[in-house]
C-alpha cells in the first residue's frame, strides 16, 4: 500500500531526525578529541615551563635575595629620569614613623628651561646617535 503525504512527512522528519542525532554524536567525538589534544599540548607545555622555571629560585627565595641587596633610593639623590629631564628627585631624609608632619617626604624640583632656548626641528637621527648603545 503507497505512503499517503502525512505519512512520508513523518518517515522524512524521523529520517533528518536520525540524521541530526548521528552528526551531533560524530561532532560531539570530534570536538572531545580535539579537546583532549589540546589538553595534552597544554599538559607538555606547563611541563616545559616549569622545567624551564625550576632552575631559578622560587619567589620565596628571590624575596629574600632580594631584601639583602641594597636599595638604590636608600642612597640618597636618585638621577634624574632621562625621559623627563626637567624633574630631578631629591631625598631630604626617611619618611617619618607617625604625625601629620610633611617634613622627610620627597621633594620634586621642576627645573625651568631656558626662554631663549628655541626648539631644535627635528632629524633624521639613529637611536642610537639618540641613546648610545
Amino acid at each position: 500500500m503507497p505512503l499517503t503525504h502525512q505519512q512520508k512527512k513523518s518517515l522524512n522528519i524521523a529520517n533528518q531526525q536520525s540524521y541530526v542525532m548521528a552528526s551531533d554524536d560524530s561532532i560531539n567525538t570530534k570536538l572531545e578529541a580535539i579537546e583532549a589534544r589540546m589538553e595534552d599540548k597544554l599538559h607538555a607545555l606547563f611541563e616545559k615551563f616549569r622545567l624551564g622555571r625550576s632552575r631559578s629560585p622560587k619567589r620565596s627565595q628571590r624575596e629574600k635575595s632580594l631584601d639583602h641587596k641594597e636599595n638604590p633610593r636608600e642612597k640618597g639623590d636618585q638621577a634624574p629620569d632621562s625621559s623627563c629631564p626637567c624633574m630631578s628627585y631629591h631625598k631630604t631624609s626617611e619618611f617619618p614613623h607617625g604625625g601629620n608632619s610633611e617634613e622627610g617626604y620627597a621633594d620634586l624640583k621642576f627645573e625651568e628651561e631656558d626662554a631663549e632656548e628655541e626648539p631644535q626641528p627635528a632629524t633624521d637621527r639613529t637611536l642610537e646617535e639618540l641613546y648610545g648603545d
